[in-house]
Order: structure tokens, then C-alpha cells, then sequence
């Protein structure tokens, strides 16, 4: 267990002006993202926020900048931990299994804490996730996209999402798969957040690895709440041990 450290507030030239803790109103606009000419091949960004931190609006401005690009290479993901849920607010997107992923990182990466807001970058790379700069210069590396991913996924009888997919894999493999919601908006009535209204992008409400197989399905539960939500998934694969991510898709949840 590593030990959490709940404030790292430092950002990268040229986007401090936005750790600012002056409110955040709704349908505020997000950050400007100059043109970002990617790398070759995928690029997963894995943003581990939460409502309850001061210093994470600035970074989900700059992931909400990000997918608003549309780049069809470039995957957005957005973790709420909730080891920040018994200091004045509850995250209601928070899980502990999404902490659990974060420390799983911080030990592969040789870190000493997990932190917010932190960026991982196709599993291999992190930063703090207001530092614009970086996320540049890790978007514009090549990442090797050794991985053909081939899903489908449709809402079936009893409510439940499903999702078939087949790869092209021959490694040993764990694919994720994420519930996105792609947005969310919540108004913060304690914590440190207080007062402001957030807004959030691909918010991953659940999450399930499992060995990658030649092919297979994979069945979601819907919480009540998002019954009749526009959602979407992402499914990517990662290297077993080392963690690297080899291959990605995205796809939307017909209602």
C-alpha cells in the first residue's frame, strides 16, 4: 500500500493560470488545446480525479479540450478515486476499484504515492495531469499499435449491456473495458470544491479486465440511473506485467 498523497498542485508553463480555485460555473468552456499532432498509433489517456480536489478541475478541462479534438487515435478515460470521499464530499462517480487501478500503476511505475489529478499515457508514462505540455509531448510520440481490436456491443433483454469481441492477439494480454459516461455535470456542495459546478468527460462508471482471448463477450450491469443515458465504452489491451497499452477501440451504446 502506498501511502496517498492528496495534494501535488503544480502545473506546467502556460497552463497555470487555470489551477485557479476562483468557481467553476457550468457549460464553462474548456481548455484551449492548440493543434496536437499525434504519434503513430493509439493513445490512452487515463485521467484519476475527484470532486472532492481542488487542484483536478484545470486537468479535466484539459482531457475535456482533448476528446473535444476528435482525434479518432486518442482514447480519454476519467477515474474518480474515492480516497478523497471522507474529506467534506462524496465523489458520486468514485469507486475504490478505480484507486486500486491508480495504486496498481504507482507500484509498476515505481512510484512512492498516488496522487490527484495524474495522467497515465498508454500505460506507461505519467505526469500531473494540468501540465499541458507533457501531454503534448506524450501524444505526439509513436506508440505501437500491435493490437486489432473488433467489438460490437448491444442492450439486451434484461437491461444489462453486452459486449462481443474478437482480437488479433497471440500475447499474453489483459483487456479492459470501460463504461464511459461522456458527460456528467454536478453541482459540489462541500469540500474543497465548494460552490462550483463541474463538468466531467468519459467518466468510467465501471470497469472489468480480464485475459484476453482470441474472442469472447462481456456483460455489463446498467446502474438504475443510466438506464436511458447515451453511454459509450472503450476497450483496450495491455501488456500482462509491464502494462503497456498495445491496442484500442471505442464504440457507442445504442439506446
Amino acid at each position: 500500500m502506498f501511502k496517498t498523497s492528496l495534494h501535488r498542485i503544480f502545473a506546467a508553463a502556460g497552463f497555470a493560470a487555470l489551477l485557479s480555485c476562483s468557481n467553476v460555473q457550468s457549460k464553462q468552456k474548456a481548455a484551449v488545446l492548440p493543434a496536437v499532432k499525434t504519434g503513430s498509433g493509439i493513445h490512452v489517456v487515463e485521467l484519476f480525479t475527484s470532486e472532492g480536489c481542488s487542484s483536478c478541475p484545470p486537468a479535466e478541462r484539459l482531457i475535456d479540450a482533448l476528446k473535444a479534438k476528435g482525434d479518432s487515435n486518442v482514447f480519454v478515460l476519467s477515474y474518480h478515486v474515492d480516497y478523497w470521499d471522507h474529506l467534506g464530499w462524496k465523489d458520486p462517480y468514485s469507486e475504490a476499484a478505480f484507486s486500486d487501478r491508480q495504486r496498481r500503476y504507482a507500484q509498476r511505475l515505481s512510484l512512492q504515492s498516488i496522487y490527484t489529478p495524474q495522467v497515465i499515457v498508454n500505460g506507461s508514462e505519467e505526469f500531473v495531469g494540468s501540465d499541458e505540455n507533457r501531454l503534448r509531448a506524450s501524444l505526439q510520440k509513436t506508440n505501437v499499435n500491435a493490437i486489432a481490436i473488433q467489438a460490437s456491443v448491444k442492450r439486451i433483454a434484461n437491461g444489462n449491456v453486452q459486449l462481443s469481441y474478437s482480437s488479433s492477439s497471440e500475447l499474453p494480454l489483459l483487456l479492459n473495458v470501460a463504461l464511459l459516461q461522456p458527460e456528467a455535470t454536478t453541482e459540489v456542495k462541500r469540500g474543497e470544491n465548494e460552490g462550483r459546478t463541474l463538468h466531467h468527460v468519459n467518466v468510467v462508471r465501471a470497469l472489468k479486465t480480464v485475459d484476453a482471448q482470441r474472442s469472447g463477450t462481456i456483460e455489463f450491469a446498467l446502474p438504475t440511473e443510466l438506464s436511458k443515458t447515451l453511454l459509450a465504452m472503450i476497450v483496450f489491451a495491455q501488456e500482462k506485467g509491464a502494462g503497456k497499452i498495445m491496442g484500442a477501440t471505442q464504440l457507442n451504446i445504442p439506446l
